[in-house]
């Protein structure tokens, strides 16, 4: 994954829980470079060294780190300089989901290597879409799960999400239903 990934997580659990948690977050996890270049492709597994690495030091399930990463990315992406990328996918969360590998594509340009996933957005009336994963990453679906929420939270809009079906051996994708509430 590119350094921007591994940058957010240093981001969030240091906004959260300070420094010191970060820095014994990076102790666990080593080893690891010194700095993350954002354009730069990392290894995977250093990225889930880290996310394991911080479920043990904040004494949080993965499933949960990944959620809360999940709910900070967008706008984390936003505040790294990817705001004029992003403003192409609009401010309404169906619209956004729909244009979502569209947004990856173009992320590509200044990411050559990247291997994005695949979303899909089945509208099924004006409050409620299924959303269909595809990764060749396994156990992201917790990440998508916070994504979705952060993204109707940065549409100005809460949303309800639940896991519809998880990628199995004869599946190859994840599915959730989101749903509009309020106004």
């Amino acid at each position: 994954m590119y350094g921007l990934v591994n940058r957010s997580i240093a981001h969030w659990v240091t906004q959260e829980f300070g420094e010191s948690a970060w820095a014994a977050i990076r102790s666990k996890a080593e080893p690891l470079p010194i700095f993350f270049s954002t354009f730069e492709n990392y290894s995977d597994d250093i990225t889930f060294r880290i996310v394991q690495a911080a479920s043990e030091q904040l004494n949080l399930p993965v499933e949960t780190v990944l959620e809360r990463l999940g709910e900070g990315w967008i706008p984390y992406a936003e505040s790294e300089g990817m705001g004029d990328i992003l403003s192409i996918l609009g401010r309404n969360v169906f619209g956004c989901l729909q244009r979502m590998d569209e947004l990856h594509e173009r992320v590509r340009l200044m990411m050559p290597d990247l291997s994005p996933p695949a979303f899909r957005c089945e509208i099924l009336d004006e409050r409620r879409a299924l959303v269909k994963y595809w990764s060749h990453r396994k156990g992201m679906g917790p990440f998508v799960v916070g994504l979705l929420h952060g993204l109707g939270g940065w549409c100005g809009q809460k949303v309800k999400v639940e896991e519809v079906s998880k990628r199995t051996t004869i599946s190859d994708c994840d599915t959730y239903q989101i749903t509009l509430l309020g106004n």
